[in-house]
């Protein structure tokens, strides 16, 4: 509590009367260890409160300079500086500490820019969060002998700092505890320390050579990343873990002994070392961590352990230096693109432990030739070598129980399954027969490829199987395949034609996705589905037929395609999904069937040329369909269907009624005959009534006309030339 008492340097002969009457109070907060606080007043520069046996600093109200803290006040001794107390004080240039002190709280002198140097005394153990960061004109450190930990971030940002020894007691360093001290160039770190925390060093670039203590045994999360000057570190034997990032970044570092009492090197703990040529890996370690060596692009040499049975995701990814690597026999997990983008790499020896080789393990290395899968592997993900451009033959040792090989092709072990295809071999290739699915990426981003032989056995093509196969130009679908998965031919910019099985029910999403050369589809009368984005950026297509027992066009279906000026929708048809044909600019006009229910958000948004939409039936839920168009598109409805307002989706509505064309006198009519075609809905009657004059109509029917499934009739006259001043007007039954 703050008991609004004052107490002043000066004058205190005057107030002894009044201090008289306030000693009891005084004894008594005491007695009962209160936060009295006595605020400062008439030169005395200090705040400060009673905390049991001692006096916690809380606030300086000085000039700055040179200011000594006092070793007692009320007869206790000064053994805290709170929380705060001196920060952002830039006037102080020097501050001497009492031999009582024992704890410096956090912040106490955050962003004292003047300090210079500081000299801590010997009772103090603990220096907390923050207590000097950013005091950037601190120089020189003595640390107490007494001090046992030095908390995060506490000297962070002093980039005036360029040496510190650190005393024999200490046995923590706090995390970010030295962070950005850009000046420090060298540290002495005490054998009594066993941890440093994280980030404790990070970005002390100025910092060229480290000795870790023989106590240490752990060095935390990214504790001298960024040290782009290092380039010695000498490891003691005591180490037993490096955790994740600890040496990111250290561009410096050239090579590196781990010694044998590692047993954990964690994700990232020399990713980005660039300068690093080559590491020797101890036998105590099992795992190698995720990004543990991630960019280090000038390694060329790994001695791998036998003790080694892990290596995690993204290990060596973009190693480009190195060029083969001998696996130990202890070995049973390859991670995800653990050696992806390993460029210079041109061989490896896989060992008989290994169990499993994960997602793109080796994706990108694009100088390997030749692999062989050991008779232990269990387990191989997709794409391992996809974008291995040389490869030309991945073969299986011959006791495999799960995997095999047909002529440098990955297949399962009954060979009923396509697993992975040699990247580097280009030109045509026909499928086995036998065959029944074609797996996950198995020829995804094979440039070469351009003709492929299906079996009449296929029945499933899975996701992204073809994905990106540039130069794939003809593929002929047998009438045994019912799957298409997902992004099957993806990025296939040179696929021209495709005609789709009766077999075939659905078509998955991003399945023809930036097809642009396509031009022309046919679909099967079984299909009832085709999913969000199939054919996204097909711009060469022109004009599309659907098949009667399609029901759903999803979102995105056709997004993009720029060259559809035509599309026939059928009347099975009850859903269109979000901005199915959104952007096809080619679109001038789309008739809908009565069967559709509903139209999604912005199906057909920012089709600039589309100017009537018309409707066969009542009408559907929408959600504004045209929304981000300039100019909207009129809405015809047909007289008799209901739901229809002024508006539809904020384009104008308008009855739709039958229309007369440009008459024809010749071009096959009978001799006399006058003739002229009629426009509207498909498959509805018109009746045609003609009069001689319109001053006093007497219209009578000269004839009815079934507009065929185009919407369109031509009607001729025969007794034309008997009634030579003849009017025609069409009324609906």
């Amino acid at each position: 509590m703050n008991s609004g008492i004052s107490i002043s340097s000066t004058g205190w002969a005057s107030r002894i009367g009044r201090l008289a009457r306030l000693l009891p109070l005084l004894a008594m907060a005491l007695f009962l260890g209160s936060n009295l606080e006595l605020r400062a007043q008439n030169g005395f520069p200090f705040n400060y409160v009673t905390n049991q046996n001692g006096i916690t600093i809380t606030g300086y109200r000085g000039a700055g300079g040179a200011v000594t803290i006092p070793a007692k006040l009320n007869g206790l001794p000064v053994t805290r500086i709170g929380d705060r107390a001196f920060v952002n004080r830039a006037s102080l240039t020097q501050i001497t500490f009492p031999e009582s002190l024992t704890t410096i709280e956090g912040s106490a002198f955050f962003g004292c820019t003047g300090l210079t140097q500081i000299s801590l005394p010997d009772s103090l153990t603990t220096i907390g969060e923050f207590a000097f960061a950013r005091c950037t004109g601190l120089t020189q450190i003595t640390f107490a002998e007494s001090l046992t930990t030095i908390g995060g971030n506490a000297f962070s940002g002093c980039t005036g700092l360029t040496q510190i020894t650190l005393p024999d007691s200490l046995t923590t360093i706090g995390n970010r505890a030295f962070s950005d001290c850009t000046g420090l160039t060298q540290i002495t770190l005490p054998d009594s320390l066993t941890t440093i925390g994280n980030w404790a060093f990070s970005g002390c670039t100025g910092l060229t050579q480290i000795t870790l203590p023989k106590s240490l045994t752990t060095i935390g999360n990214p504790a001298f990343s960024g040290c782009t000057g290092l380039t010695q570190i000498t490891f003691p034997e005591s180490l037993t873990t490096i955790e994740g990032g600890a040496f990111d970044g250290c561009t410096g570092l050239t090579q590196i002994t781990l010694p044998s009492s590692l047993t954990t090197l964690g994700g990232g703990a020399f990713g980005g070392c660039t300068g690093l040529t080559q590491i020797s890996l101890p036998n105590s370690l099992t795992t190698i961590g995720y990004k543990a060596f991630f960019g280090c692009t000038s390694l060329t040499q790994i001695a791998f352990p036998e003790s080694l049975t892990t290596i995690g995701y993204e290990a060596f990814n973009g190693c480009t230096g190195l060029t083969q690597i001998s696996l130990p026999n202890s070995l049973t997990t390859i991670g995800y693109e653990a050696f992806n983008g390993c460029t210079g790499l041109t061989q490896i020896t896989l060992p008989n432990s290994l169990t499993s080789i994960e997602y793109r393990a080796f994706f990108g290395c694009t100088r390997l030739t030749q692999v062989t899968l050991p008779n232990s592997l269990i387990t191989i993900g997709n794409e391992v070598f996809s974008g291995c451009t040389e490869l030309t033959a991945i073969d299986v040792a011959s006791a495999n129980l799960h995997y095999s090989s047909v002529g440098g092709v990955l297949f399962d072990k009954g060979q009923t399954a396509i697993l992975q295809y040699s990247f580097g071999r280009a030109g045509n290739y026909t499928l086995p027969d036998g065959v029944t699915s074609i797996g996950a990426e198995a020829f995804s981003r094979c440039a070469g490829l351009t003709e492929v032989t299906l079996p009449d056995s296929l029945t499933t093509i899975g996701n992204q199987a073809f994905f990106d196969c540039t130069s794939l130009r003809q593929i002929t679908f047998p009438e045994s395949l019912t799957t298409i998965g997902d992004g099957a031919f993806d990025g296939c910019t040179s696929l021209r034609q495709i005609t789709l099985p009766n077999s075939l029910t659905a078509i998955g999403d991003w399945a023809f996705f930036n097809c642009r050369s396509l031009t022309q589809i046919t679909f099967p009368e079984s299909l009832t589905t085709i999913e969000g984005y199939a054919f996204y950026g097909c711009t060469g297509l022109t004009q599309i037929t659907f098949p009667e027992s399609l029901t759903t066009i999803e979102g995105y279906a056709f997004y993009g395609c720029t060259g559809l000026s035509e599309v026939s929708v059928p009347d099975s048809l009850t859903t269109i999904g979000n901005r199915a044909f959104s952007d096809c600019t080619g679109l001038t006009q789309i008739t809908l069937p009565d069967s559709l229910a509903s139209i999604g958000i912005n199906a057909f948004s920012d089709c600039w040329n589309l100017r009537f939409v018309r409707f066969l039936g009542n009408a559907p839920s929408e959600e504004y369909p045209f929304f981000g168009d300039t100019v909207f598109p009129t809405v015809l409805y047909l007289p008799g269907t209901s739901g229809w307002s002024d508006t539809f989706g904020g384009a104008r509505t308008a009855l739709w009624l039958p229309a007369i064309g440009l008459p024809t006198t010749d071009g096959g009519l009978p001799d006399g005959s006058f003739g002229f075609p009629v426009d509207w809905a498909p498959q509805r009657q018109v009746n045609v009534e003609a009069c001689a004059d319109l001053t006093h109509p007497d219209w009578q029917p000269v004839g009815t006309l079934t507009l065929d499934a185009t919407g369109t009739a031509q009607f001729s006259d025969p007794a034309a030339a008997s009634h030579p001043n003849r009017l025609y007007r069409l009324r609906t039954p």
